[in-house]
């Protein structure tokens, strides 16, 4: 997990890859902490969508991701979605498990990331 501390004492969250499900997990136990989120390949517990609905989210996955099914982060999203919440995915085409590069190399994700505030 790499959490960066934002001039409002709030945390942004980003993770890639196997990490993916913690950050919607510590997401969820305190929605509140985080300022925003850009998880990557991966997914969460559709259940605990609710908790979610308020965080501005990011999520990536590459469609040919073989080690954790799109369908994953697709659900979840839905799910932030059906309660209410607005998060943002990008779906990336012919990639693989490696989407973190393609997410992080757009510099306008970060900048989006950082400029989120509590």
């Amino acid at each position: 997990m790499r959490g960066e501390r934002g001039s409002d004492n709030a945390q942004q969250l980003s993770n890639a890859a196997r990490q993916f499900a913690r950050s919607f997990n510590r997401q969820k136990w305190r929605p509140d902490y985080f300022a925003a989120a850009i998880p990557i390949c991966g997914g969460g517990d559709p259940a605990q969508a609710a908790k979610l609905k308020n965080l501005p989210i990011r999520a990536f996955h590459g469609d040919q991701d073989t080690r954790v099914p799109y369908r994953r982060t697709t659900e979840m999203i839905e799910a932030i979605r059906q309660v209410g919440g607005h998060p943002k995915m990008t779906i990336f085409p012919n990639v693989g498990h490696d989407s973190w590069g393609l997410a992080y190399g757009d510099p306008a994700v970060l900048a989006w990331l950082f400029a989120q505030k509590k």
